[in-house]
C-alpha cells in the first residue's frame, strides 16, 4: 500500500511537472507562433494595423533614443520636421516630455535626402567634412553603399526610414537600403491596433492557463481568504518604493553611459496605445490579463518547475526582466532599462515567497500596481 502511494505521488508530480513545462512552451513559443501565424493576420481583415501619420514622428524617436542611429527624410518630410520638431504637434508627448531640449542635428544630403542625428552622438565627428556643415560625401557613399557599418569610434551605424504608406517609399530602390548591415523600416502599429492584438493575445494566453491549473486556482483562493489583505497594499507600496528608486539609479547609469533620458519602449507602447476607444483593451490588458499571465508563468509555474526557491528567484527575475526590455535599440539600453524591471521581479518573487507561494495574492499585488500606474499616465 505504501508503495503504491509512492507510486501515485510520483505520477503526479510528473504530470505536474509535463503541465507546467507546456506553459512555459505555450507561452513563449506556441503562443507567439499563433499570434503572428493566426491572430494578426485576421486582425488586420478588420482593423487598419498602421498609423502613417506617426511613421515620422516614430523615426525621430528612434534617433532620440539610439544615439548613435541616423534617419533619412525626404524634402517635404524633413521642411516638415525642421520647422516643428518642437511641438508635440509632430512629437509624441511621451517622447517630448523626455527631450524638451535635445537637438537634432542635420548631417548633410545624399542623393536628395537629409540625412538627421541625435545631439547626444559626438562619434560622427570624426567623419565630417572639411566646412564641419556635414557629413563628408565620401564617408556618405561608404555608408550607404554598405563599405561602412561603423562610425569611427567602433559604434554601429543604425539608418531608420519611415515606412508611410501614403507617402511613395522610394528610398529601399533608390540608396539599397536593404542591403545595408544596421537598417530599420519604421512601421507604427494604429493604437487600437495595438490594444485590440495586445487583448486577444492575452485571452489566448490566460484562457489554457487557467483551465491547466484550476485546481491550483482553487485551491490558492481557499488559502488567499485566510491572508491578511493588509499584506497586499504592503506589497503594492514596496513595489512603487522599489519603482522610485531603481528608476533613479537608471538615470545614474543613463548618465554614466552617456545615454538620453527617456522610457523603456515597452512603457513607451504602453502609452502610446492608451487611445480611445481601444485603450479600454490596453488596459484591461495592463492591469488584469497581464499580470494573471506573468504571475502565472513567471512566479506560479517558474518556482515549481525550479525546485531551488532562491534560483528559482534569480532566474525567473532576469527573464522577467528581459522580456520586457527585448525591443530596446542596443544592450546598454536594455541593461539601463532593465534595472527596473529585474528588480520588481525580484520584489515580486520575494513577495510570493513571503505569501506561502499563493498566486491569487501576488496577482493582485501586481494587478493594483500596474493599475495605479496606468492611472497616473492619465493624470
Amino acid at each position: 500500500m505504501e508503495q503504491n502511494n509512492i507510486d501515485l505521488n510520483k505520477k503526479q508530480n510528473m504530470n505536474s511537472e509535463y503541465r507546467y513545462m507546456f506553459i512555459i512552451v505555450y507561452y513563449f513559443i506556441l503562443a507567439q507562433l499563433a499570434l503572428a501565424l493566426l491572430i494578426m493576420p485576421i486582425l488586420g481583415q478588420f482593423i487598419d494595423p498602421y498609423d502613417d501619420s506617426l511613421a515620422y514622428e516614430n523615426t525621430i524617436g528612434e534617433v532620440l533614443y539610439d544615439i548613435n542611429g541616423i534617419a533619412l527624410f525626404d524634402d517635404a518630410s524633413y521642411t516638415l520636421i525642421n520647422e516643428t520638431y518642437e511641438l508635440t504637434s509632430i512629437i509624441p508627448e511621451f517622447i517630448y516630455e523626455d527631450y524638451k531640449n535635445f537637438e537634432l542635428i542635420h548631417g548633410g544630403i545624399y542623393k536628395g535626402y537629409h540625412v538627421i542625428f541625435n545631439s547626444y552622438n559626438k562619434a560622427f565627428e570624426a567623419n565630417l567634412n572639411v566646412d564641419q556643415n556635414g557629413l563628408d560625401e565620401i564617408f556618405l557613399e561608404n555608408l550607404f553603399t554598405g563599405t561602412v557599418s561603423e562610425w569611427a569610434a567602433g559604434e554601429p551605424i543604425r539608418v531608420y526610414v519611415a515606412n508611410s504608406r501614403n507617402i511613395p517609399n522610394v528610398y529601399l530602390d533608390n540608396l539599397n537600403l536593404l542591403d545595408l548591415k544596421h537598417f530599420k523600416l519604421v512601421g507604427v502599429q494604429a493604437a487600437n491596433y495595438s490594444s485590440i492584438l495586445n487583448f486577444i493575445y492575452f485571452i489566448l494566453l490566460v484562457i489554457p492557463m487557467i483551465y491547466i491549473l484550476k485546481h491550483e486556482f482553487i485551491d490558492d483562493y481557499k488559502a488567499f481568504k485566510r491572508i491578511e489583505k493588509e499584506k497586499i497594499l504592503t506589497g503594492v507600496a514596496l513595489l512603487f518604493a522599489t519603482s522610485i528608486v531603481l528608476n533613479y539609479a537608471s538615470v545614474l547609469l543613463k548618465l554614466l553611459f552617456g545615454l538620453p533620458f527617456g522610457s523603456s519602449v515597452n512603457q513607451r507602447a504602453i502609452e502610446s496605445s492608451m487611445v480611445f476607444p481601444g485603450a479600454i483593451f490596453m488596459i484591461s490588458a495592463a492591469v488584469i490579463l497581464g499580470p494573471l499571465v506573468e504571475e502565472i508563468v513567471f512566479r506560479h509555474v517558474g518556482f515549481k518547475f525550479i525546485k531551488n526557491p532562491k534560483i528559482a528567484l534569480i532566474v525567473t527575475s532576469l527573464i522577467f526582466g528581459l522580456i520586457h526590455v527585448s525591443s530596446e535599440p542596443n544592450i546598454l539600453y536594455a541593461i539601463t532599462q532593465g534595472i527596473t524591471y529585474i528588480g520588481l521581479g525580484l520584489i515580486l518573487g520575494t513577495l510570493y515567497l513571503k505569501n506561502n507561494q499563493n498566486l491569487m495574492t501576488i496577482f493582485l499585488i501586481h494587478a493594483i500596481y500596474n493599475g495605479i500606474s496606468v492611472l497616473l499616465m492619465f493624470l
